[in-house]
């Protein structure tokens, strides 16, 4: 999975967390959550470190600025970092597990495939729009 795709994902899987759930499902969800938070501390280190490394301090020195000569490079770093691919050692969570709950589509749809799969769908899975 590409670090940009987790960044998409991060917000969902948080609201997932965020709801009762079994306490293996809750405990797999946790473990993840606390993966994906060491990648993206990683990710946020690194641009920091780009606006550093390419761009200069403001005159009241409260943020970096690109300069217009420097933003293509900016940009191809940036697009870089986000493209690199990381892994996690992750097994999905059935929707037949997620039991009773009620999660937005938009969630589910961020979600699926690597977090959620539909091996066996429950009828009482409600959405909520």
């Amino acid at each position: 999975m590409k670090k940009s795709e987790l960044m998409v994902m991060q917000p969902s899987l948080m609201a997932l967390a965020n709801i009762k759930l079994p306490v293996k499902v809750s405990y797999r969800i946790g473990k993840l959550l606390g993966q994906i938070a060491r990648v993206i501390k990683g990710i946020q280190f690194d641009q920091h470190a780009l606006y550093r490394t390419i761009g200069t301090l403001s005159e009241d020195e409260q943020q970096y600025v690109i300069a217009d000569d420097r933003k293509a490079e900016f940009q191809a770093a940036v697009t870089a970092l986000l493209d690199a691919e990381v892994t996690f050692e992750f097994e999905p969570v059935s929707l037949a597990e997620l039991g009773d709950i009620s999660i937005e589509p938009g969630h589910l749809a961020a979600l699926e495939g690597f977090v959620l799969c539909a091996e066996s769908v429950t009828p009482n899975l409600r959405l909520v729009e």
